[in-house]
């Protein structure tokens, strides 16, 4: 391991080459993580401000591959500068979030000062900005001057301290941001929180060190793009602090979460587990290619191969959103070629929901998941109207059976507003009445859905 937990979210804006046009944010910074990322912002030529300095002259390390402006500067490259120039050159990220205090989150920012200070000199340019919970600042502040020669001024004169106050969102750069206290064992205060990242129309979840989220609303976190887990053990071991790998898998089903990666992990503590005869699962640490196997022959035997993707992440390793995905689209051209009988549809709220029709038989399947509840519905003679508002609206009659009469459904697609009202009823009992909220091209496709098989 070369480095601490850490991780970069960076954006780009490919349309714009303006001072400013884009953003780094780093996420703790423990041992080894600044030369981490001084690699990986070298290794993708990435060097903010480079290309208003060089007056449009192209960088020595700028590479045709890389379509969008120069965005963060490495150490490497900031050496080949004049003298002059580097005052302004130290900064590695826009902005630092902190989880909680332990060492292996924050033991590196000495070295940012450092480094801060041997670049700026005596004139400090800008601040390092530092976001966390004002428990968690007493926590750094006091860790600094006691193990650093640094005095408080030093520390006030190259940090700026953001509070981040849980449950509430908060704006960093182009980003929306919102903080969940997170219960890290008994041996920790309560400073330590995941956060949920939100930028055109994308989820990001940074979720390492922690056994619990006490108080969070868990509809924050359905469907996310990509959700990063810190997981100590592949079986629990709740004296870690930390959720296990397996605990991982029910949050991964809970929380929808398509794309996952697992950090944190050594696997050290599954040794207790040999000492039971009777134990199946792994008993001893396992390295990264062996934990990815485990974990991919989890997915196979319990039927998610292909619906979740979890990675052991390695150092280094990149992520980018899909092309195609849904925030990507603006437009349907392709939509209507791809309708078949069948549709599967995410909300971007915390509901999964798959419509089947049989022509042959006239009968419509209709499955509606959440973390908690799934509902299995077959309806008959599915009749779809078209309002004067353009919504539309179908009805369908419950299944007849030997003794009894299903439940009927009434769907109201409103386009505008991209809500899909769905009632199922049995009589006046109603068995489920929810307002489910879809993303414009996840709204075109269900339109397209419609009329395909049912007008």
């Amino acid at each position: 391991m070369d480095a601490n937990t850490s991780c970069s979210i960076i954006m780009r804006e490919t349309k714009q080459n303006t001072f400013g046009s884009d953003f780094h944010i780093l996420f703790d910074l423990g041992e080894g993580v600044i030369s981490s990322v001084e690699k990986g912002l070298s290794d993708l030529v990435i060097e903010k401000y480079r290309s208003e300095r060089n007056h449009g002259q192209p960088s020595l390390h700028s590479s045709p591959a890389i379509g969008s402006p120069p965005l963060l500067l490495s150490s490497r490259s900031s050496q080949m500068q004049d003298p002059a120039l580097r005052k302004e050159d130290a900064r590695l990220f826009d902005a630092l979030l902190i989880s909680h205090p332990h060492e292996d989150h924050i033991s590196d920012l000495p070295k940012l000062i450092q480094r801060q200070s041997s670049i700026a000199g005596n004139v400090v340019r800008s601040k390092i900005r530092v976001y966390c919970t004002r428990a968690c600042e007493k926590h750094i502040v006091d860790d600094l001057l006691s193990r650093t020669p640094l005095t408080k001024n030093n520390i006030e004169k190259y940090i700026d301290f953001q509070v981040v106050t849980p449950n509430e969102y908060f704006n960093v750069g182009p980003f929306s941001i919102i903080a969940f206290q997170a219960y890290h064992g008994n041996e920790s205060s309560d400073d330590s929180v995941i956060y949920a990242v939100n930028i055109l129309n994308m989820k990001i979840i940074i979720g390492w060190d922690f056994l619990s989220l006490p108080e969070a609303k868990e509809s924050v976190f359905w469907n996310p793009d990509l959700l990063i887990l810190g997981a100590e053990t592949y079986n629990p071991h709740p004296e870690t602090g930390m959720i296990s790998v397996t605990e991982a898998y029910d949050l991964v089903r809970r929380w929808n979460a398509k794309e996952c990666y697992i950090v944190h992990y050594s696997g050290l503590e599954d040794f207790d587990e040999g000492s039971n005869q009777w134990f199946r699962g792994p008993t001893k640490p396992m390295t990264s290619a062996g934990l990815q196997s485990t974990i991919d022959s989890h997915l196979k035997i319990s039927g998610a191969q292909g619906k979740f993707r979890i990675v052991v992440a390695e150092e280094g390793m990149i992520w980018t959103r899909k092309a195609d995905g849904n925030s990507h689209h603006t437009a349907s051209d392709n939509a209507e070629a791809q309708i078949g009988s069948s549709i599967g549809i995410e909300s971007l709220d915390r509901y999964v929901l798959k419509a089947e029709i049989d022509d042959k038989i006239g009968k419509l399947r209709l499955v509606i998941e959440d973390r908690i509840n799934r509902y299995d519905l077959v309806f008959e003679n599915p009749k779809l109207e078209k309002g004067n508002d353009n919504n539309y609206t179908l009805y369908a009659l419950g299944e007849r059976g030997m003794l009894a009469k299903g439940p009927d459904l009434v769907a109201e697609l409103l386009k505008d507003s991209s809500i899909l009202k769905i009632y199922v009823s049995k009589g006046k009992k109603a068995i489920f009445h929810d307002d489910i909220l879809l993303g414009k091209n996840e709204t075109i496709k269900f339109e397209q859905y419609l009329i395909a098989n049912f007008d």
